[in-house]
């Protein structure tokens, strides 16, 4: 009669991956524009991770299988930002870089900086350019051109991520216990 909402999940993923990173961005992020709650984005985001991780990130996030509850610093910092995906693909690696962005930008207010939370971010940032950069490029025309969009909303998240840090670096402790 009704459908699960992990389907409804699965569901919604399947429709959003194919679109460039600009649409895909507006159905993830959360917005004033976007219907969808906040746990809802989470949950599609968290779905969107586990399809485009790379295989080294699979591996270490099989201790998270029994993991019940929200999304909290360590678990992004230890089991997502440090990766890229498990393609070459510029159009995938800047949506996981946008997924990301915005499972931070969804708990940043509850973290705190860390020197190990700076590590992940730069380190998934480096990742992710290293995965592209690397790739063989033989594209022209209009497929060059959505690569040069891909490769720029990934740089743009990986800022925004680096803003959202130096936030957390130079907050005061007030605005750290007005979080509690």
């Amino acid at each position: 009669m009704f459908t699960d909402v992990s389907r409804l999940y699965d569901l919604y993923w399947d429709i959003i991956k194919p679109k460039p990173v600009a649409i895909f961005s507006k159905f993830i992020s959360p917005s004033e524009s976007n219907a969808l709650r906040s746990q809802a984005l989470i949950s599609i985001s968290l779905l969107g991770c586990s399809r485009l991780l790379s295989h080294q990130a699979t591996s270490s996030r099989r201790a998270l299988k029994h993991h019940v509850g929200p999304i909290t610093q360590e678990t992004l910092e230890k089991f997502y930002l440090p990766y890229a995906a498990n393609t070459s693909s510029v159009e995938d690696n800047a949506k996981l870089a946008v997924l990301f962005e915005n499972l931070f930008r969804h708990i940043v207010k509850d973290c705190e900086y860390t020197p190990s939370l700076e590590g992940s971010i730069q380190h998934g940032i480096q990742a992710r350019e290293r995965q592209v950069t690397n790739a063989k490029r033989r594209k022209d025309g209009a497929d060059r051109r959505d690569d040069d969009d891909a490769m720029m909303w990934m740089k743009a998240a990986g800022q925004r991520l680096m803003s959202m840090l130096h936030w957390l670096k130079t907050r005061s402790p007030s605005e750290v216990n007005a979080g509690d």
